[in-house]
């Protein structure tokens, strides 16, 4: 074997580990996303788990799409977008890779320019206690009030006020 064939397998060996190493970061990545997605969407992490398993979360995605889905920021949304539009993903899978990719593109977009939904924290508080009182009370700007209703408020203030005394 000659210098040249050991350095060219040597080269080959070391980036294939390369390869391998990039591979391992990004499901390293995907899986911390993936976990605080989960947050908001408890279901994905199954989903994620067994969408290349037969049965109702079985999504025939090619491994460009599932390389996209791994490396994308949005990666978990665009799971669960392809896991509630499985015709999008039949018609992604029939394209070439580069289409599927230019495809994906365009759902990550709509997906980082729709809005996202606020996340209500449940707590274990009481509700609040409510005020015991004498009655209602209706409290208006008296500047807001026509002038009769005004003078009528306030013979009925100065009546109370005499009965006080």
């Amino acid at each position: 074997m000659t210098t040249y064939n050991v350095e060219k397998r040597l080269d080959s060996k070391n980036q294939q580990n390369r390869q391998q190493q990039t591979v391992e970061q990004q499901v390293t990545a995907f899986k911390g996303r993936l976990a605080e997605e989960a947050a908001l969407d408890p279901d994905i992490v199954n989903i994620a788990n067994t969408f290349h398993l037969p049965g109702p979360n079985h999504l025939p995605l090619t491994d460009a799409m599932q390389d996209a889905i791994r490396e994308s920021d949005v990666g978990p949304k665009l799971l669960r977008h392809f896991a509630n539009n499985k015709a999008e993903v039949l018609r992604l899978a029939a394209l070439s890779p580069v289409t599927q990719l230019r495809e994906i593109g365009r759902i990550e977009a709509g997906i980082l320019n729709k809005p996202q939904p606020v996340v209500k924290h449940v707590t274990s508080a009481p509700e609040p206690v409510k005020p015991l009182g004498g009655g209602s009370t209706v409290v208006d700007d008296d500047d807001k009030v026509p002038m009769q209703e005004y003078l009528a408020r306030e013979r009925l203030r100065a009546v109370e006020r005499r009965k006080r005394s």
